[in-house]
């Protein structure tokens, strides 16, 4: 929704003057507009997700077997790391450790490819006015 309101008014006007429809406008100026912003929310959102460790450790469970139909749970990744540092083996606490750096170098590459990816696109869109 905020992606959409930052979308310039002169934009949406100058649609308007050249004969664009409400639909038209929608779909063929604002929504281009916006669409940076809105990849940039859903990825961002996807990112935080990843990290969120209690949440899904309440709400997904801490399986570590492949599941074998779709009612069973999934195992991933914040399970492990929790699994895994709190065991008394050092062998296992590397392996958190190296656990809680992977998932934090995927949400920083998936952070720094969405700004590279639509970072110029909405700087271009919010210089439009």
């Amino acid at each position: 929704e905020e992606a959409l309101r930052l979308v310039p008014v002169t934009l949406r006007n100058g649609s308007y003057a050249l004969g664009g429809s409400q639909a038209q406008t929608i779909l063929r100026i604002v929504l281009p507009a916006a669409l940076p912003a809105i990849i940039t929310a859903v990825f961002l959102s996807v990112a935080r997700i990843a990290g969120e460790t209690a949440p899904l450790l309440l709400t997904a469970g801490s399986n570590t077997q492949w599941p074998t139909s779709l009612n069973d749970f999934t195992p991933t990744l914040p399970p492990y790391i929790f699994k895994y540092a709190t065991s008394v083996s050092d062998n296992w606490q590397r392996q958190a450790w190296a656990g809680a750096f992977l998932l934090m170098t995927m949400v920083l590459l998936l952070n720094f490819g969405i700004r590279l990816i639509t970072g110029k696109r909405v700087v271009q869109a919010s210089r439009a006015d």
